[in-house]
């Protein structure tokens, strides 16, 4: 009896462990791929440290840089900030007017996806709602590489035509906000210079 009572209890248990290891693996449901890895929100922007930067191109030739300038953590009394200062060049290499800015990113008003500051109710920074995510194979500097991609909508555009349309590429490992790639309208920024973490 004792040992058909251990056979039952073992049996329970290896059914457990399957049907409980591959969700906590992100087998199943949620912003998980089917590798197994989990999305880390927590690990774009909320991570940021003073110092770094990180340079995007678009197919203009135009240029965008982020700087992280301060990053204070959050505490019992204090919410988490990042000043973020960030310049726009043409493909001269020449500021465009009113292409530099400063902005405190407050991950708790802002939420944890990049450029959301509330300075500018028609450019790149308010808070987009996010769709969807999924692992997703993409070319970067020559090569293929897995990122994830992130579908977004843009609650200021029109939805007509999908003009709302957001599409981002991240990488955790990225400086800044994670961001490898991003399309917004005709114009897609590209990564192609960082200062690391």
């Amino acid at each position: 009896m004792r040992a058909l009572i251990l056979l039952l209890s073992a049996v329970v248990l290896i059914l457990a462990a399957l049907i409980v290891y591959p969700a906590l693996a992100g087998g199943t449901g949620g912003a998980t791929a089917s590798t197994g890895r989990l999305f880390d929100a927590t690990r774009l922007i909320t991570d940021a440290r003073a110092g770094e930067s990180a340079t995007y191109r678009d197919e203009r030739g135009e240029t965008w840089t982020f700087k992280v300038e301060m990053a204070v953590p959050g505490g019992p009394e204090r919410p988490p900030r990042i000043r973020i200062w960030s310049i726009r060049r043409d493909r001269s290499g020449d500021p465009l007017p009113g292409g530099t800015e400063v902005y405190e990113h407050r991950p708790t008003r802002h939420g944890l996806y990049p450029l959301m500051a509330p300075a500018d109710p028609e450019g790149y920074d308010r808070v987009w709602i996010w769709s969807r995510i999924r692992w997703a194979a993409v070319s970067w500097q020559g090569k293929p590489r897995e990122l994830w991609r992130v579908d977004l909508i843009d609650p200021a555009l029109p939805e007509a035509g999908g003009a709302d349309h957001v599409v981002a590429w991240l990488d955790e490992s990225v400086p800044v906000f994670g961001l490898v790639r991003w399309q917004r309208r005709d114009r897609t920024w590209e990564l192609v210079d960082w200062s690391p973490r």
